[in-house]
């Protein structure tokens, strides 16, 4: 690390309670020197399928744009459980998420235990196809010290200013997905792998800030060393942890000693900024809580992520269902023209809407012939 005064970290934290006219704000840098730099961090976490209903995605991609639009040095994380939760996300196995994610403009993720619902396999084929890292560094091949995904950290070069990031995926992952799922992996001691991480960046980088991206949580359930605040207690070095896992709404962040933890709660009812300033190596970080109220219009000015990743599994839906035409997906339920007669009809429940036939798909009813017959769907020549 870079020599730092004694205080090494000062962590402000503000509480947003409230909204200006029901209206969402941004952060941006005043009067500071050419010796100051000013980081953005927005995240999300515990998402569970969700593409819209609380902040949204589309809000999210708005927010971000514009953001960076305005700033250099924005950075976008999720902190785990995203890819799994609602049908239209399950269908595909997860790549309805990361196209949605990949337009959006994620720059890192990190595995939740939901994200191995699919296996670690296909975990791995979705980092494949996402456009950033999805970190899962501390989960292991068994017997060895081999991550199942190869990039374990990263170094983020703003010029004179360096950013470490890494990620820690929850061994609670071995029982809170299918255990098939899992089988052949070993998830390492959090603790000490974010200590052999911290040992490994004080060795060969020279960095200014340090973030953890970790689906860990901060449950009293789970084992001490399992969670976020043993790592903020136990690892020096840490300057931020951004977490998921327990679904905790931390307005204004969580410190422990020198670290600030932030989690924005679930299922995108919340987008979390935190901006860091440092100057004369003194870090100023403040925990910030975008938070979308029931009927409240902000509506995406330009960008609608989730429209285009829609159309191109429009054909495979009017497939599965056999509807003649679908005219709006969202997570639960599709609007069709016509009776659905395809392969899924012990999946779903239909009633008239408006002239429409709405298939409610019923969570946790989906068996993998009805995944079967949407992926021959999207793929069939």
């Amino acid at each position: 690390m870079k020599n730092r005064k004694s205080a090494r970290s000062v962590l402000v934290l503000v509480l947003v309670i409230s909204m200006v006219f029901s209206s969402f704000g941004f952060v941006f840098a005043e009067g500071h020197g050419e010796d100051v730099f000013e980081l953005t961090i927005f995240h999300t976490n515990d998402v569970h399928g969700r593409l819209t209903g609380g902040v949204g995605m589309p809000r999210i991609a708005t927010i971000v744009n514009q953001y960076r639009a305005e700033n250099d040095h924005v950075l976008l994380l999720d902190a785990g459980d995203i890819l799994n939760g609602q049908p239209i996300v399950n269908f595909a196995q997860g790549e309805v998420m990361i196209d949605v994610m990949n337009e959006v403009g994620y720059d890192y993720m990190v595995a939740g235990n939901h994200d191995f619902n699919y296996g670690f396999e296909r975990l791995i084929e979705l980092d494949g196809l996402a456009n950033f890292p999805i970190f899962a560094g501390n989960v292991v091949y068994e017997g060895t010290q081999e991550s199942i995904i190869d990039l374990e950290y990263d170094i983020i070069d703003y010029g004179e200013y360096k950013i470490g990031i890494f990620g820690i995926a929850t061994p609670e992952t071995r029982y809170k997905t299918h255990p098939d799922g899992v089988t052949g992996l070993e998830f390492l001691n959090p603790v000490e792998y974010a200590q052999d991480m911290m040992d490994y960046f004080d060795a060969n980088h020279q960095l200014d800030f340090v973030i953890a991206l970790a689906h860990l949580g901060i449950d009293d359930s789970t084992i001490y060393e399992e969670r976020s605040t043993a790592i903020a207690e136990l690892v020096e070095g840490i300057d931020l942890i951004v977490d998921g896992h327990s679904h905790s709404t931390l307005d204004g962040g969580m410190t422990v000693g020198d670290t600030l933890i932030v989690q924005t709660g679930q299922y995108g009812g919340n987008l979390g900024q935190v901006v860091v300033t440092i100057e004369n190596e003194e870090i100023v970080a403040v925990a910030l809580r975008w938070a979308y109220y029931r009927g409240h219009d902000y509506r995406a000015a330009d960008e609608n992520p989730r429209a285009g990743i829609y159309d191109q599994h429009v054909e495979s839906l009017e497939y599965l269902l056999g509807a003649t035409g679908v005219n709006e997906i969202v997570e639960r339920t599709i609007h069709m023209e016509g009776t659905p007669s395809g392969p899924a009809l012990e999946a779903i429940e239909t009633q008239d809407v408006d002239g429409f036939t709405a298939a409610t798909i019923r969570s946790g009813k989906i068996a993998s012939a009805v995944r079967d017959a949407f992926n021959r769907g999207r793929y069939r020549e």
